[in-house]
């Protein structure tokens, strides 16, 4: 239960501004080293990063993405997916944050191993609840940086989507949603497209009555809804 509660509070601290404010001239640590510090040990980690509290806190959130407790491994995961989303907003807002610059410089130094180990949770943790969130975060991370996308992750999401977890699927399919909605370039939009009708669009159809729904709903604001005008009496017109 330490760990648990740990995980969350260093999500929360980390998302604090006050943190950034009083780290901002911390050197960021390489990711060899950190990975190897938390191969090792936690502890190691904390000491040798006392300088840079930050990416400390960071990475001893992210070493516990591999817990042997599923509960603590839902629970960084989650406390991570937040932190992704706050960075990705504050990246996007006209006045960018000192915490959501100095998450996004970190996101930069550990986001190589950090998809690594959320692909493997996602893909053969044993645990549904761990993988629905793996994927949640996954999402985030696409959406922070449509960079890092691949074929392989594309591939991964449209096998989540026939997960036997429906928590799983709808998450999967939200992601892919979010993807094909979002305004950025990416080099594979093409493909998120053809995977988004080929995983989502068969989910409208789901056993489960809310993630059906909810597939549902996608396929109308994003299919549906730019075919059709609805003029102020109330009146639809369908674009020829």
């Amino acid at each position: 239960i330490h760990r648990l509660v740990a995980s969350e509070v260093i999500g929360n601290v980390l998302s604090g501004v006050w943190l950034w404010t009083e780290h901002s001239g911390s050197a960021m640590s390489s990711p060899s080293s950190s990975a190897n510090s938390r191969g090792k040990s936690l502890s190691p980690l904390l000491i040798a990063s006392e300088n840079d509290t930050p990416t400390a806190l960071f990475g001893a959130l992210q070493g516990r993405l591999s817990d042997r407790v599923p509960t603590v491994r839902g629970a960084c995961i989650a406390a991570l997916s937040k932190l992704l989303r706050s960075t990705r907003e504050g990246k996007a807002s006209k006045v960018t944050s000192v915490a959501a610059l100095g998450l996004s410089e970190t996101l930069e130094c550990e986001v190589g191993e950090l998809l690594e180990i959320l692909r493997t949770r996602a893909t053969s943790d044993t645990n549904a609840t761990v993988r629905r969130y793996a994927v949640v975060a996954l999402g985030e991370v696409f959406l922070w940086s449509l960079t890092e996308l691949t074929e392989f992750d594309l591939a991964l999401l449209r096998d989540r989507c026939i997960d036997s977890s429906m928590m799983t699927r709808k998450a999967a399919a939200e992601a892919l949603t979010a993807l094909v909605s979002t305004q950025q370039r990416c080099h594979l939009e093409e493909s998120i497209q053809q995977t988004w009708i080929s995983a989502v669009l068969p989910l409208c159809l789901d056993s489960d009555g809310a993630c059906a729904n909810a597939c549902l709903e996608f396929a109308q604001r994003l299919v549906l809804e730019p075919l059709l005008d609805v003029d102020s009496s109330g009146m639809i017109a369908v674009h020829k």
